[in-house]
């Protein structure tokens, strides 16, 4: 959906710029989390 690669987006959920959820053993990307990082808010 965003058109970047795992290591950008594992980068990304460490520095804190995209927000996860961790259920279970699964880490998801709530929307909110997209449409924030996409229009720059954190």
């Amino acid at each position: 959906m965003l058109g970047i690669g795992d290591t950008l987006a594992w980068q990304l959920v460490q520095t804190g710029d995209l927000r996860t959820v961790k259920l279970g053993r699964r880490r998801l990307v709530p929307r909110t989390a997209l449409n924030d990082l996409l229009s720059g808010q954190r």
